[in-house]
């Protein structure tokens, strides 16, 4: 079941990764916000696609992963690939003066922040609860929270914010990037929900 449900996905996005592959090869390297473009937008087509694959789980006020232990692994793995990938083709060096200790410790404070505030509200607004997911699943879900967004935070940390701080501060630069990334990447996330709540609160 793994197998076909991950064959079914590959099969739905090679089209527009194939249409990626050519754009990039013809468009320039002097083009970048052209380039940089169609990663994107093959991305956020990558992504998108793992909804009518099956791969999310949706409820009025929750949403995780339901994709199999192996689909989740397999996902984990190309997106790292893309990473290298990418990052190479593209020669994004924007991780050379990254302080590991302190980034990786605002980012555990922004996600706990996040989490408290999102449990509040949801507490608040009385929505219900996904049951909780079996342990046999945590550490591929773990795998994929930490690779599978491996490619994202190249794309809208890397490159897209890389190329605004040519154009203005870093500090807008970053701003910038986050707010294209919550709009590009998280907005139909809150579209879905949404729908989910509708049909929650019509039962």
């Amino acid at each position: 079941m793994a197998s076909s449900l991950l064959f079914g996905y590959l099969v739905s996005i090679l089209p527009a990764g194939l249409l990626a592959l050519a754009l990039l090869l013809a468009i320039p390297r002097a083009l970048m916000g052209a380039r940089v473009a169609v990663h994107m937008g093959f991305f956020i087509f990558a992504r998108d696609a793992m909804s009518p694959a099956g791969f999310w789980q949706l409820d009025a006020g929750s949403m995780r992963l339901s994709a199999p232990a192996p689909v989740l692994l397999a996902l984990a793995g190309m997106s790292a690939a893309l990473f290298v990938g990418v990052a190479w083709l593209e020669r994004v060096t924007w991780w050379r003066g990254v302080r590991l200790g302190p980034s990786l410790s605002w980012g555990v404070l922004g996600a706990a922040v996040i989490t408290a505030l999102a449990a509040g509200l949801k507490t608040a607004a009385g929505l219900p609860s996904l049951p909780a997911p079996s342990a046999a699943m945590l550490a591929p879900m773990l795998v994929f929270a930490l690779l599978g967004n491996a490619y994202e935070e190249l794309l809208f940390r890397g490159m897209l914010q890389q190329r605004l701080a040519q154009h203005m501060p870093a500090v807008r630069a970053a701003i910038a990037s986050g707010v294209l990334s919550a709009c590009a990447m998280h907005g139909w996330r809150s579209w879905s929900r949404a729908r989910a709540c509708r049909c929650w609160c019509s039962r």
